[in-house]
């Protein structure tokens, strides 16, 4: 994630206006993502659709070895109770102009997104569990994770990228990149990071004047953009303020 530039779309309120005041980002818990599933999936639900589609008797037997093992899922669901999760999306001017992104998390187009510009170093010292964009499908595919070897820490080493990093076909509008640690709650960022602000369509005039000051004020941010509409029937663009 080297000078990586990524999205976030927010609704204006108290939680973004002290995440520009104190230049900071949020991880959330499991327990607070939209999706229910999102690092919630039954763990032995996938093992035992793997059992029934391997041919294999002794990868076979090894998958119900972990099924047999009562404590493997509780213990699973266990260690990722606390994480905290960082959504984003990865910077494009179709992702920016995505209209779905804009009505789910920047209100309806009153709010705004706020692109970040991480260094590699940003987080060095966050204890980062994990990151890296998340996969869409219809289903998980554990086949390969278990027909390559039959060591566990391995196979629980993979189990847990596709635990956390695979989400069901119908969000893949988000184009997410996202990065984990062992603990939710906030994390401090450079000043910097905050490369640019967008509005939305409707974002009162305001609040587009209150978010540039403190967004100047304490991050030193200078680009400022509201989305207007095009030339076409359905469409729009971001235009300098």
């Amino acid at each position: 994630m080297s000078d990586a530039y990524c999205l976030k779309f927010r609704a204006i309120n108290k939680y973004l206006i002290e995440s520009l005041v104190n230049p900071s980002i949020y991880f959330a818990n499991p327990d607070q993502l939209n999706d229910p599933f999102d690092c919630r999936m039954d763990v032995n639900k996938i093992i035992s659709s793997a059992v029934l589609g391997e041919k294999d008797q002794r990868q076979k037997d090894f998958l119900l070895s972990f099924l047999e093992n009562k404590s493997f899922g509780e213990n699973w669901k266990s260690q990722f109770e606390n994480i905290g999760v960082f959504s984003v999306s990865m910077c494009s001017e179709l992702t920016k102009k995505q209209p779905l992104m804009w009505s789910h998390y920047a209100d309806e187009h009153r709010g705004l997104c706020v692109t970040y510009s991480f260094s590699e170093d940003c987080f060095t010292n966050a204890e980062l569990l994990a990151k890296g964009m998340v996969k869409y499908c219809a289903a998980p595919d554990i086949s390969g994770v278990f027909s390559s070897n039959f060591d566990p820490v391995k196979i629980t080493q993979a189990l847990l990228y596709i635990f956390l990093f695979n989400k069901s076909s119908e969000w893949g509008y988000e184009s997410e990149f996202r990065l984990l640690k062992y603990s939710s709650g906030t994390f401090p960022i450079n000043p910097s990071s905050i490369y640019e602000i967008c509005f939305g369509l409707r974002t009162p005039k305001s609040d587009i004047d209150f978010i540039k000051k403190i967004a100047s004020d304490y991050c030193g941010c200078t680009s400022f953009y509201q989305m207007q509409h095009d030339d076409s029937a359905m469409g729009f663009k971001a235009v300098k303020l």
